[in-house]
């Protein structure tokens, strides 16, 4: 199974999230999704959500919560969120372009996200700390719980 993080670094307001906005794979180019990658062997998620947000951003970013677990077929995304007061000044960045997005905008559709984003921001932003694990249609885990 390859395993993934993936980050949501929010505005103090809530209302701009950091997003990529990806070279690849194939199916997410140009697209927007949550800034991370892979998880090395023996590593665990929250290390390497710090590591990765530092590579693709040049930014320390530690206080990381996490709040969904995606998986599928041989894969499995940890995703994380944030609300530290950071300023983002650029980095290059081989995985693609990062900037600040409208929150409401990209909800709406606005600048090409990837398919499941609408629902992981609200999720992110849910005022009642909600967690959630979901499997691709066929697995065995659907569900959400409040904690976390």
């Amino acid at each position: 199974m390859t395993k993934y993080v993936a980050g949501l670094l929010f505005s103090p307001s809530r209302e701009h999230v950091l997003l990529i906005r990806k070279n690849r794979p194939a199916w997410q180019a140009g697209k927007l999704n949550g800034i991370g990658g892979h998880i090395e062997e023996g590593e665990i998620p929250l290390a390497a959500m710090i590591r990765e947000f530092k590579e693709e951003t040049g930014m320390s970013v530690k206080n990381w919560k996490h709040f969904c677990k995606l998986s599928g077929d041989g894969w499995q995304v940890e995703w994380y969120k944030s609300f530290d007061k950071v300023v983002y000044r650029g980095h290059a960045c081989d995985e693609g372009d990062i900037s600040w997005f409208p929150v409401q905008a990209v909800v709406n559709g606005g600048g090409l996200p990837i398919p499941n984003m609408r629902w992981l921001l609200m999720l992110a932003l849910d005022k009642d700390d909600v967690t959630a694990v979901v499997t691709e249609p066929g697995g065995s885990e659907f569900g959400s719980k409040k904690g976390g």
